[in-house]
């Protein structure tokens, strides 16, 4: 569905409430910022960047495989003193509906500690203790066949926290009773020791659940530039149900990228 033109960088309440006023009028849904999740901040990190080579900005490599069924059970940490809770934000899929999860999952070192709610999304996890992380956190279907804690199979893996206290994974889903009104996105390349020059070309990837993914914008980078605000000069709105997803594709090796979504959720009010 395409976005409003609000013909503003701003997401004033006067844009906003015409972006509502919009949705209404198409779908005949009343949105709510009010009862809504609050702000849209997802940010991510691609680190290591392979050259031409799409990836998602996040720190698991590659491009996330989307399940079609609530698989992803089971948490690991890469280093065996690791007890900390974790706590997992992702959505259930039932009946081609995503339905939000917030839970806490208490890590057992390198031993698997099962996710309660098994997932099909897991769009955010981060420490929920007062002690720091001793090694790598990732979220994983169990056929992954972890070994040391580590997934043998990253195909299978849906998130991590890498080197640090939260995951950093541009991408997010939007619940069956909710709309994604986004304002703008933060990009940027981080410099290495090497002070290697490239260019990185972030694309933006929507899709409804059950559908492929399609290439919604482009937006791109280079090194020298420093992260950079681009103002949405529409106010871009995802339905309800649909994955959103930043990719990657850089002009050398070994280059990092960052990147964050921002905007608001609304809910759809019976």
């Amino acid at each position: 569905m395409p976005g409003l033109n609000l013909s503003t960088h701003d997401p004033s309440p006067n844009h906003i409430d015409r972006a509502l006023d919009w949705v209404q009028e198409q779908t005949g849904q009343v949105l709510s910022l009010s009862k809504g999740r609050g702000q849209i901040w997802k940010f991510g990190k691609s680190p290591v960047l392979t050259e031409g080579t799409a990836e998602m900005c996040w720190e698991v490599g590659g491009i996330e495989t989307l399940p079609t069924a609530n698989v992803i059970d089971r948490i690991s940490s890469s280093n065996v003193g690791d007890t900390e809770p974790i706590f997992i934000e992702g959505f259930t899929l039932a009946g081609g509906n995503f339905t939000l999860s917030q839970q806490t999952v208490v890590l057992t070192g390198q031993t698997p500690a099962p996710i309660l709610t098994p997932l099909a999304r897991v769009q955010r996890m981060y420490n929920a203790d007062g002690a720091s992380l001793l090694g790598d956190v990732y979220a994983y279907q169990a056929a992954a066949a972890p070994v040391s804690g580590i997934p043998g199979n990253l195909a299978l893996t849906h998130n991590v926290i890498r080197q640090g206290e939260q995951s950093l994974k541009a991408a997010f889903t939007t619940a069956s009773d909710e709309w994604a009104l986004l304002s703008g996105v933060i990009i940027g390349l981080e410099r290495d020791a090497a002070q290697t020059q490239a260019i990185c070309d972030f694309q933006t990837w929507v899709g409804e659940v059950g559908h492929v993914l399609r290439q919604q914008a482009t937006f791109s980078s280079h090194t020298y530039a420093g992260a950079t605000f681009l103002p949405a000069v529409d106010l871009f709105i995802v339905p309800p149900n649909h994955d959103v997803q930043m990719r990657v594709v850089a002009s050398a090796s070994s280059v990092t990228a960052d990147c964050a979504y921002q905007g608001l959720y609304a809910k759809v009010m019976p």
